[in-house]
């Protein structure tokens, strides 16, 4: 297509990826994408844990510094950048219940979806595209009800 991005992004075992239409981005705050994730990853963590009768892994992001910006494109498109950082550069390593593929991350996937639906939705919201229609001088308030595409993923070590 003519007006596709590309881009690239440094990324590290651990890193965390979240694709999705602007259904996504207009409703849900990035600090609500990312405690999504961490509520996702550590009830996962735990049932892994109770499974096996040991004790929850540590929520490696569990001090995260989320940074987020948007830039603005000479074609008049933005661009979302949302880099989240660690106390430290190490990152444990992912239980095999989330590199086990798709289906797990699918999960992870549709409740985003699902959040950016229930806030497109509320009326009595200050949602991300309020917040900036009323920065551009629109008066707006509530949700946006739009389409809704969400892909995450999760960057691990190739074990070959």
């Amino acid at each position: 297509a003519y007006d596709a991005f590309v881009d690239r992004f440094e990324v590290q075992a651990g890193d965390w990826f979240v694709l999705g239409t602007d259904g996504l981005f207009d409703n849900v705050y990035d600090k609500e994408i990312v405690d999504c994730i961490q509520d996702w990853y550590r009830e996962r963590t735990e049932k892994k844990a109770a499974a096996t009768d040991g004790p929850p892994a540590e929520r490696s992001r569990a001090n995260a510094v989320i940074k987020s910006t948007l830039k603005s494109e000479p074609d008049g498109h933005a661009r979302r950048e949302m880099h989240i950082a660690t106390e430290s550069n190490t990152c444990a390593p992912a239980p095999a219940m989330i590199v086990d593929g798709a289906p797990v991350l699918q999960d992870l996937a549709t409740r985003l979806a699902q959040m950016a639906v229930t806030l497109a939705a509320d009326e009595n919201r200050m949602s991300p595209f309020a917040v900036n229609a009323r920065s551009a001088g629109f008066w707006y308030y509530g949700g946006k009800a739009d389409d809704v595409t969400v892909v995450v993923g999760r960057i691990v070590r190739s074990t070959s």
